[in-house]
């Protein structure tokens, strides 16, 4: 057999190897996560007009432990957008109060809950909040790529991503003014110079999070959950509304819309 065969077999090996493990990755939760918020890096920062001010992948601690992973932060004239990205396939099954969302693949034959992305969002939000010292100028959005099917969600802050800077356009009651924007950008870029912290340490502490659930503690405040009956059915809600509106529902209190988010990256169980 001469060299240069050999040398073919061997580069042909190689590409074999390097096409399936590729493959492999591709179907991985932790790629299709990163894929997705890189299609919204992309889009985002080709609107300054739009999304003037823009931060994104942000994992950091706040003043009391509590660590946090925002997708994207995007600050115009119209307020502060605080956007999680979902890069789900399939037809998506949700309404804005419901506490689980419904993923349907292969057809029908294969369903997937996951936590309420507007209400893992709103978390967020309130952890942006107490940094920034400021309210009533925050907007939630929740934004599908194009992989997934959302006429069937009913939520007025889902979007998907050819119609992102159409949202961000909407008129609303907010209006920052060029230094306010600044201002808030300035602020938030300070503390993640201090606060930032590495992806593994936010896992940690998601768990360690659920854990406090279980004992009916508030994974946001530290307050007691007690239980309630609301519109939807039983829920367990923090004893210190309405300053603090976390909530779980009955009947599914082991799971956490931060756990769902590592869900997206692979860092846990696939949702």
């Amino acid at each position: 057999m001469s060299w240069q065969l050999i040398v073919a077999i061997v580069v042909l090996a190689i590409v074999i190897f390097l096409y399936i493990a590729y493959k492999k990755l591709e179907k991985s939760p932790r790629f299709k996560g990163d894929c997705g918020e890189g299609a919204i890096i992309r889009i985002l920062d080709n609107a300054p007009d739009v999304a003037p001010y823009v931060i994104h992948d942000l994992v950091f601690a706040d003043k009391e432990g509590h660590t946090c992973q925002i997708d994207h932060i995007c600050i115009n004239s119209r307020g502060i957008w605080v956007i999680e990205t979902k890069n789900y396939a399939g037809r998506i099954y949700g309404s804005e109060n419901q506490q689980n969302w419904t993923q349907v693949l292969a057809y029908g034959k294969e369903k997937r809950p996951f936590y309420n992305p507007v209400k893992q969002n709103k978390t967020h939000i309130y952890r942006l909040a107490e940094i920034l010292e400021v309210q009533g100028c925050f907007h939630n959005v929740v934004v599908f790529t194009k992989r997934a099917d959302i006429s069937n969600v009913s939520a007025n802050e889902v979007c998907r991503e050819e119609t992102l800077i159409e949202t961000l356009s909407r008129d609303t009651k907010v209006s920052l003014s060029e230094e306010e924007m600044s201002a808030y950008h300035e602020k938030i870029l300070a503390f993640l110079d201090e606060n930032a912290i590495d992806i593994e340490e936010h896992v940690a502490n998601i768990h360690a999070m659920q854990e406090k659930i279980e004992q009916n503690i508030c994974p946001r405040c530290g307050g007691k959950l007690v239980l309630r009956c609301g519109k939807y059915g039983q829920f367990y809600g923090c004893a210190n509304y309405p300053k603090c509106k976390f909530s779980k529902s009955a009947e599914d209190r082991n799971d956490d819309g931060e756990i769902d988010k590592q869900n997206d990256r692979g860092y846990n169980k696939i949702a």
